[in-house]
């Protein structure tokens, strides 16, 4: 089958969102889990309209928070096509923060995902227009993108054995759900971190800001009327940061049956915020009990050293 291959361009989406009190922490900076909504809704809408047919989040890379976003600012995200393969295509998402009394603006993230397209049975379609290429970035952009495909089948490392701290529970409701029907990724993101901001403030006593949010896998759907239970808990510390695993479980209510949906790694800081800007703060340590657990605290210092490099 011929498919005529589309620019980049012909997909890119630029939206514009104001920070209200809604959208932020305690503290008043924007949460992560909204922010990675926002950007799950842009990435969504440019990879339905490169394959103009129903495309799913299948895939989000490491994001990392390295620059906070205040309620009040503006953010600007330009969400466009890198990559496309035959049944998947990978999104890039640029968010810029901007002061809107001094128009001052700045790149704090870039965000990449990858979108499958689906048949009506939520089976991949190998039916993905092809990338046109129009100019020597975006050749890097998809060389660079090609390159990151197979880092993204190594099975990340699966410490999800843990006792939550905390719990969150949800059924998913109408207006939960993508138009295609099953729960948004960009919603489901927003109550993880929800769940792993509690975890981590509550271990450590003190407002903490998000740092990164590892790699996560979207592999089954949660539909309408589905349970979903939600653990998160502080699995390692280092002097000012923590890391916070979280763990999604669907319950299909009518069958009683239960699955693993999704897992992902937190990281947030402790932060003083007595002074113009949020300081890091030393955290209380995270001591292990038992042999399994300082294991599993070695390798979860291992998961940091990586995130560092």
């Amino acid at each position: 089958m011929n498919i005529d291959p589309k620019p980049p361009a012909a997909a890119e989406v630029r939206t514009t969102n104001l920070i209200m009190p809604e959208h932020g922490t305690a503290e008043g900076y924007l949460r992560a889990g909204v922010l990675m909504e926002w950007v799950d809704y842009a990435a969504g809408l440019t990879a339905t309209r490169h394959c103009r047919h129903t495309c799913l989040t299948r895939y989000m890379d490491r994001m990392a928070f390295n620059h906070p976003i205040r309620v009040g600012d503006a953010i600007h995200l330009y969400s466009r096509v890198t990559w496309t393969g035959q049944s998947s295509m990978e999104i890039t998402v640029d968010i810029h923060r901007e002061h809107l009394r001094t128009g001052a603006k700045l790149l704090t993230n870039t965000a990449r995902m990858v979108f499958v397209m689906v048949d009506e049975n939520l089976r991949p379609v190998k039916a993905v227009p092809p990338l046109l290429l129009g100019s020597p970035e975006e050749e890097v952009a998809f060389a660079a993108a090609r390159e990151r495909l197979s880092l993204r089948h190594q099975p990340p490392t699966d410490d999800f054995d843990f006792t939550p701290q905390v719990h969150r529970t949800a059924i998913v409701m109408p207006g939960d759900r993508n138009p295609h029907g099953t729960l948004s990724g960009g919603k489901l993101m927003d109550w993880m971190d929800y769940a792993a901001n509690l975890a981590a403030a509550t271990h450590a006593r003190s407002p903490v800001a998000p740092r990164s949010v590892d790699d996560m896998n979207f592999d089954l759907p949660i539909r309408l009327g589905d349970a979903v239970y939600i653990g998160a808990a502080v699995t390692w510390t280092g002097r000012t940061s923590m890391e916070v695993a979280v763990e999604v479980v669907k319950e299909t209510l009518l069958t009683g049956e239960r699955a693993r949906t999704h897992t992902a790694y937190f990281t947030f800081v402790g932060v003083n915020l007595s002074g113009s800007g949020a300081a890091p703060i030393p955290v209380r340590p995270f001591v292990a009990a038992t042999p399994e657990e300082r294991a599993r605290l070695e390798r979860a210092a291992a998961r940091h050293a990586a995130r560092k490099q």
